[in-house]
């Protein structure tokens, strides 16, 4: 038997999970990869690894030009039967003759040698995708399914490179079968690090490691042994490496790897010439090949391409569409880094050809969009980039590389390339008011160019609303979301939509919500993403239906409804749960709602790390406010106040511009607010009573403010304000909760009653009970003699403890500094000397006198060092109050 197997070349690694794949219980074993993965290698290690005694007998058959037909195939095995003596000479003569002279009887013979023999037999052929077998070759491999189909005493291992009907749908359905294929046969980490001490032993253990688990090894057509092999023995010959920093590139190792396989695998020019044309997209289907390279026989081309090793044929059950053929990836590389075989018109005509039938027909939309660049038809990648959300985040940042390369006048003359390159700038903290332009150029160009179809018309302008949010163009982006999404609804639900763009339709409602609950508009944001949970039902998408869960429990934290934010995560399974990606990936939403639900249990620790998971909220591009104030207030219930105001302002100074929308102003100046009584201050009055720019809760914390300078009749004025504007069980619930701290106070004659039971009943409904931290303890202890209310409130009050244990009016009033007051005071920090201070601010002596005795004077301070000690017990210099302004503004 030996005789037959091929000899294992030196440095042969074993790998057992494939072995004992071969070892398993399926009577056929398909082993199909492309060139250099080690499939004859390891049915050799296969077969010599099966016992003599009592084990499986092994039958070695490889690609043979001298068999070319069924019955010399047969007799073939017969005769490797016989020299492992599982025959005498008698059989041999007569089986053979029986098979030569009568082929119809050729199963019955093969039963009937079988069922003779004391135990099972393997046929082991390799190389069954070799040249000339077809078509006698199908008739072997129904043979094959035949008897293995009547008989347990034969099994089949079949290697190659290339499908055969051994993998026809129909022999599943009588056969269990296995298959290897070129993922299975990939390395993995531990067959690399044998394979490195086999080949290169003599390396310096960092260097090969380092090289081959680059991210050029992370797909199956890089992770071959003779990939693998290549790579290091390019190390070998380069014996001057000392450090990583030397490493040559992997990839140019790869591309020298498959300029090797091209030379030697494909000598014929015009094969060659072909290849360079169907190759400049990764798949492609035997229509398209003709129609880009004018050969009719382009799909016997495509046939010997696979023989070749340059790719490999797939079905794609899903899609009920023609196989295609997919290039090896290296190969495919090294073909486009060589000259387009035609002129320039020829090479974009191919190009806007394959981009626009990998985006349209195959829903290949990097691919696409990569080929309708490199043709310069940026009309196309235009049309191409719209239809291709949602993207992952990997494709997104290719993309946004591709655009870096465009010139800005293409960028500026198309709304979603100019979209797409404003929002990977936007993304980025650092570049985002490099950002503006590209937005403002989508913005005018998506109005232009919404004379299309209507869902693409619908999807424009749902993206236009993206970049008005993003450009803080609060009243258009919210006209164009409540215009968009019942049109987007409509599309929808129409039997005759194009399916293709389903995902697309989730998208753009998805944007068109962000816009809605940017706007505060919270009943419409949840219709939207009840919408969208419906339609990513139907469609069976689980990222898209974690999403809408994530972001209804959000919308139920800023209405003040926990109890729907508790139902909608309680919604989420572990298969919707996409993996955490910071704070702009899809979790985000999820854990900045879980932390807020954790606030008002009483569990700021837990909370603190819902939003570690979440990552920095510095670095979220959408819902930062809410991630920033979640983890001041859990900081403030943790006794941090301090900390928590700082890490506040720092994060604010950093991520607010000028562009943020009203609605976030007025959340941050919310959250300043009550960190300033945290800290024993007195809360800013609202910059503009009765203004848009005033809500219902900025309202309630300015009543705490008068009642703490005295003014118990303006704190009633403002309560009656605060509680008309109040729409939310959040706003009411915090409105509550101020009108009982007043109403502690005898001279403001307010009932105090009214406002518990008032309180009591929002909690009972909605669990929203972290706003109780604003009534202190001596209210607390007030509030729980009302009749009806202490088991209620009880609860709440023993989670979120009191921002401050003594009564409201110990709060310290706090001055408002003008910018050059506070910048003043910030210099007095440096230098007692008044000249010093003209010369930096460049103003004149007698002006910053002037300005110090305004300044002493808001202070209540005589001298340099009583002005910067009043200033600190008062936070001035630790809060910015330049930042203050900022919000406000």
């Amino acid at each position: 038997m030996l005789r037959q197997i091929p000899r294992i070349a030196p440095g042969a690694i074993d790998r057992p999970r494939l072995l004992a794949r071969l070892d398993g219980p399926a009577p056929l074993v398909i082993v199909r990869g492309r060139g250099g993965t080690g499939k004859t290698t390891l049915l050799a290690q296969w077969v010599r690894s099966q016992e003599p005694e009592g084990g499986t007998a092994a039958l070695w058959i490889d690609a043979d030009e001298g068999t070319r037909s069924r019955t010399g195939f047969w007799m073939r095995m017969l005769g490797r039967m016989h020299a492992q003596r599982l025959i005498d000479d008698a059989e041999l003569y007569r089986e053979s003759a029986s098979i030569a002279d009568r082929p119809e009887t050729l199963v019955a013979t093969l039963l009937r040698v079988l069922d003779a023999q004391e135990g099972p037999v393997a046929v082991v052929l390799d190389d069954t995708a070799a040249p000339g077998r077809a078509p006698w070759w199908d008739q072997v491999c129904a043979d094959l399914v035949e008897v293995m189909r009547r008989s347990s005493m034969l099994r089949c291992v079949a290697a190659g490179r290339c499908r055969t009907s051994l993998e026809d749908p129909a022999v599943r359905t009588v056969l269990d079968l296995d298959v290897l294929d070129d993922e299975a046969l990939a390395l993995e980490d531990e067959d690399v690090d044998r394979l490195i001490r086999a080949v290169a032993p003599d390396l310096p253990a960092r260097l090969p490691r380092v090289l081959v688990r680059r991210e050029a090894l992370s797909g199956p057509a890089a992770r071959r042994i003779a990939t693998v092999r290549f790579a290091l023995e390019s190390l070998q010959r380069t014996p001057e490496l000392h450090g990583l920093e030397e490493l040559p590139r992997l990839d140019r190792l790869l591309r020298s790897a498959a300029r090797r396989e091209l030379q030697v695998e494909i000598p014929d020019p015009g094969l060659r010439r072909f290849l360079a044309l169907v190759a400049r997209a990764p798949i492609m289907d035997a229509p398209l090949a003709e129609r880009v390279s004018g050969r009719a026989d382009a799909p016997a081309l495509l046939d010997r391409l696979e023989s070749a090793g340059a790719g490999r044929w797939e079905e794609d059950a899903e899609r009920s569409q023609a196989p295609v053929f997919r290039f090896g990836e290296h190969l495919r590389a090294e073909v486009l880094a060589q000259p387009f075989p035609g002129d320039a018109a020829q090479a974009r005509r191919v190009h806007a050809e394959i981009a626009l039938w990998l985006g349209t027909v195959r829903g290949e939309h990097l691919a696409a969009v990569q080929l309708a660049l490199r043709a310069g038809d940026h009309a196309l990648a235009d049309t191409l980039l719209l239809r291709a959300c949602p993207l992952g985040d990997e494709e997104s940042a290719q993309v946004a590389e591709l655009l870096r390369e465009l010139p800005e006048a293409a960028l500026h003359e198309h709304p979603m390339l100019a979209l797409w390159h404003g929002l990977a700038l936007h993304a980025d903290v650092s570049a985002q008011d490099r950002a503006v332009p590209y937005l403002r150029a989508a913005t005018a160009l998506g109005r232009r160019a919404g004379t299309g179809p209507v869902v693409d018309a619908a999807i424009r302008d749902a993206f236009e609303s993206t970049a008005h949010r993003l450009l803080g163009r609060h009243e258009r982006m919210l006209e164009l979301a409540r215009r968009t999404l019942p049109a987007l609804a409509r599309i929808a639900e129409q039997p005759e939509r194009d399916p293709e763009l389903d995902a697309l339709v989730l998208t753009a409602i998805d944007q068109c919500a962000l816009g809605l609950l940017a706007a505060e508009d919270l009943d419409l944001a949840r219709q939207a993403r009840q919408l969208q949970l419906h339609l990513a039902r139907r469609q069976e998408r689980g990222p898209q239906q974690h999403d809408a869960l994530a972001q209804l429990a959000l919308i139920g934290v800023l209405s003040g409804d926990f109890a729907e934010a508790r139902e909608a995560l309680d919604r989420i399974g572990p298969e919707d749960r996409p993996p955490s990606r910071g704070t702009r990936g899809p979790g985000s939403a999820e854990r900045i709602a879980r932390a807020w639900i954790l606030l008002s249990s009483g569990r700021p620790g837990e909370a603190l790390d819902q939003l570690e998971g979440a990552g920095p909220p510095r670095e979220s591009a959408e819902h930062w406010d809410l991630a920033v104030g979640a983890e001041a207030f859990a900081l403030v219930m943790l006794g941090r106040g301090h900390d928590a105001e700082q890490r506040f302002h720092r994060t604010v100074q950093e991520r607010l511009s000028v562009r943020a929308l009203p609605a976030t102003r007025r959340r941050l100046r919310i959250i300043g607010g009550i960190l300033q009584i945290s800290t024993g201050r007195a809360p800013d009055p609202p910059a503009r009573r009765g203004s848009a720019e005033t809500s219902s809760t900025l309202c309630a914390l300015a009543a705490l403010a008068e009642l703490a300078a005295g003014d118990v009749h303006e704190s009633v004025s403002l309560l009656g304000e605060a509680g008309l504007a109040a729409t939310t069980l959040l706003q009411r619930m915090i409105v509550a909760a101020v009108t009982a701290v007043v109403a502690a106070d005898p001279a403001s004659e307010v009932d105090l009653g009214d406002a518990v039971l008032r309180m009591a009943a929002i909690l009972r409904d909605s669990g929203a009970a972290w706003p109780v931290m604003l009534m202190p303890a001596d209210v607390r202890d007030r509030a729980l003699a009302v009749d009806g209310a202490r088991d209620v409130l009880g609860t709440a009050f023993a989670a979120v403890p009191p921002l401050l244990q003594r009564p409201v009016m110990a709060l310290r009033p706090v001055p408002r500094l003008t910018a050059r007051e506070h910048e003043i005071l910030v210099l007095l920090l440096e230098t007692d000397r008044r000249a010093e201070i003209a010369e930096r601010l460049f103003v004149s002596l007698n002006t910053v006198k002037s300005q110090l005795r305004g300044l002493y004077g808001k202070l209540d301070a005589g001298s340099r060092d009583q002005a910067l000690s009043r200033a600190l017990d008062l936070g001035l210099l630790q809060r910015h109050d330049h930042l203050s302004t900022r919000i406000a503004s």
